[in-house]
Formats: structure tokens, sequence, C-alpha cells
């Protein structure tokens, strides 16, 4: 006896329509969804594809040309960072920069071109915030394949408003120069498309761009065709001695390492991922992202706390608000000896000194002992560590202008009489 046919059941309406009109016709022409060999698309113009993608590539350099924050290289770390960024302060405009045409960096795939990504606890919070599932092995979970991680977040980070990338772009060169406090600052970018930064050997002379941001984020992994760049820059500038390099492979060591490693190395350039390995001299992680990951969401952290304490103009920092991040150990005990000084001896401290010597703050100290922090940084918020310091100012400097007794009559637009 023949075996049974089966007969498979057709739908009467299947999720994708054969043939599906639309009502409105495009420059005379039917547009027509139409999967049986009459589909049309609507009617255009070549060059209108050529001004519709130089209005708005152009349009996003000009506009960008002064951004808040650059994120160099758009690996695991630069993404995390990116997203954290992005979510914590939609008001940011932060660029990325990729040489690649391809953003993701070494993330698409695991170890050895396999699939699956290993992520060692607690960075597993940061994928069920990105709603990457993955399967719990205990200490670390997996991803079943890398690259569901690097899409969802790469799609979640091009979806923020205040986030763009230019990728198949070079940074070549960072912009360095001396800052109000006399320090060497890293103040921006210098850019490039990729395929003519490879090739200034064969070609005349191909000048770049320039990006401007007060928060330079690097995260271009270790060594490598553009690998490590910024730190190998930082040696070639006079700004490092040298390269730590990184060293062997040892993941216990490696994660913790690169994650509370992450930190702005010289003012204006913060270092994040397997570049710092490079800088420190720190071991390699292998095929695990946890550490990319945390060490990404770090970065952008040190970058919070950068615009917490700044005072930046046309995107560049001008200088600090007194905080706890804006003094040094050494700076507080000298300005408590100074403060206290006159107290001691019975003489009047000199305004003009004590300004002098508040010049990480650009703010004077007698004007910035008032309590009305909204009156003398408009548009703050008083936060309970702003506010402790200001009591602590009261409290121990004891300073008042002899002129101006009233310390809430001083504002940050007036200038205090010198004595």
């Amino acid at each position: 006896m023949a075996p049974s046919v089966s007969v498979i059941a057709q739908p009467e309406h299947t999720t994708i329509q054969l043939a599906k009109s639309n009502a409105n016709s495009q420059n005379g022409q039917d547009v027509l969804e139409d999967y049986t060999g009459n589909y049309q698309f609507a009617h255009i113009e070549e060059a209108q594809v050529s001004r519709a993608m130089i209005k708005r590539y152009f349009n996003t350099m000009y506009e960008r040309a002064v951004s808040d924050v650059v994120i160099i290289g758009a690996g695991s770390a630069g993404l995390s960072c990116a997203y954290h960024l992005g979510k914590t302060r939609p008001d940011l405009k932060i660029t990325i920069i990729e040489a690649n045409v391809a953003p993701g960096g070494g993330a698409w795939l695991g170890g050895q071109l396999m699939t699956p990504m290993v992520v060692r606890k607690p960075a597993n919070r940061f994928l069920d915030e990105l709603n990457v599932p993955y399967e719990d092995e205990g200490p670390f979970v997996v991803v079943k394949h890398a690259a569901l991680f690097t899409s969802t977040i790469l799609s979640k980070v091009l979806a923020m408003p205040n986030i763009v990338m230019m990728n198949a772009t070079a940074v070549e060169d960072l912009i360095i120069r001396e800052d109000f406090q006399g320090k060497q600052r890293v103040a921006g970018v210098v850019t490039n498309w990729t395929l003519v930064a490879l090739n200034h050997d064969t070609q005349s002379c191909m000048d770049p761009n320039v990006i401007t941001a007060p928060v330079i984020v690097t995260a271009t992994g270790h060594d490598g065709p553009m690998g490590a760049f910024s730190a190998k820059r930082m040696v070639s500038a006079g700004l490092l001695k040298e390269l730590g390099n990184m060293r062997g492979l040892d993941m216990n060591r490696s994660e913790p390492a690169i994650v509370n490693g992450t930190r702005e190395v010289i003012p204006g350039l913060i270092m994040a991922g397997m570049e710092l390995s490079e800088h420190d001299g720190a071991n390699r992680m292998g095929p695990t992202f946890g550490g990319m990951m945390g060490s990404g969401i770090k970065a952008a952290v040190e970058a919070l706390r950068i615009f917490e304490s700044a005072r930046i103009v046309d995107g560049k920092i001008v200088g600090f608000f007194f905080s706890s991040n804006s003094f040094s150990f050494s700076d507080v005990a000298l300005l408590f000896f100074v403060a206290a000084l006159p107290r001691v001896l019975c003489l009047r401290l000199d305004v003009g000194i004590f300004h002098g010597l508040a010049s990480y703050s650009n703010v004077c100290p007698l004007r910035a002992a008032s309590l009305d922090r909204d009156r003398r940084r408009p548009g703050s918020s008083v936060t309970g560590r702003s506010a402790r310091l200001d009591q602590l100012r009261l409290r121990f400097f004891h300073v008042q202008c002899v002129q101006c007794p009233d310390s809430d009559s001083v504002t940050i637009d007036s200038v205090c009489p010198d004595l």
C-alpha cells in the first residue's frame, strides 16, 4: 500500500500580502506591493538620492563640529559608553567616530570565530537592561550569538536623537592645547575618511577636518591597524613616556583592572576598553565581554563627572566649580592653611591673593561661600554633596569681604572690591 500523502493546508491570508495597491500614485505612476511579478516602486530622480544623503550628512557634520562628547571607536566599550551617556543625559550631543565601515569592533563573534558570547556576572545586568536573552551558567552567562548583543545595542544607540555616528571615518590626530590652568588638554579630534587616512603615503596632501568637544572618550581597542590610537599618540606627543603594553591573557585579573582603571588619563581624554591595557600594561581578557561593557559604562560615569563640575563655553572647558572633584587633598590643605592664617595672625586676607589661589574653580571663594547656589550658578541644582561642601566652606574658611560683609549680596556677575 502506498504511503499516504500529507496535505498542508494553505492559509487564506498570509502575513505578506501578495498584492497590495497603494491608492496614491507617485508622479502619475502607481506604487504597488505585488509579489507575483508586478512590484512597482515610486518614481525617483537619481539627483534626489544624492541630495537627500548630502544634505543630511553634511548638516550633521556642520552641527557636530562642536560636540559635547566624542567617542572614538564603536566597539563594545564605545557603544556601551554611548548608550549610558545618551540615556542618562539626552541633552548632550554625543558623536561616535568609527574607522571601519561596520561598527561593532570585535563583538560580532566570540572566541576563535565562534558565535556565542560569554559575559561574566554582574555585567549580565547590562544585558537585562538591553533585553538581550542569554543562558545562565552560574558565574557567567552566554548569549547565543555575539551579533545579538552588538546589533541590539547598536540599534538602541542610533535610535537616540542626541547620538550620531560617523563610520568609515578615522581619527587621525587629537586637538591638544593649553587650557585655562596652563595644562595640556585634549580638546577635540582630527578626522578624515578612513580610505583617505590609509592613503596619505600614496597621494599628495589631503588635509583633515576637526571636531571640538570638552570630553573625548577613546576606546580604540588594543594594538592593531588603528588600535590603541590615542595611547600611541600620547607617547608621540610627549604626554606619556611610554606604553605599558598589554600583558598576557588572565581573565580574572584583566576585566576588573580594565573596568576599575577606566579614567581620564590626561585632561579631556577618558580611556576605556582594551586600549587601556596598552596604556597601563594590563592583562588581556580574551573571549569574555563583561569587562568591555563595564568599562564603557565607567567611561560614561567619568564623563558625567566632568560635566557636573566643569564650566563649558562653546565646547571648551574654561573653569571648574568648587567641588570635591575640582580639588586634590593638597589643594584643600593649602586653601585651609591660607584661610586660617589671618585668624591666627589677626590679619586680613587680601582678596586678590585668595582669588588667585582659586583658579581651579574660577570663582572667588568669597562669592562661592554663599549658600545660594542658584544665584551663584544659574540653572544648577543643589545636590546633597554640593550643599555639604558649601557648609564646610562657611565653617572652615570664615572668609568675609570687608566691603561686602553680606555674602548673599555678592553674585557671580559682580566683582568683590579690593581691600
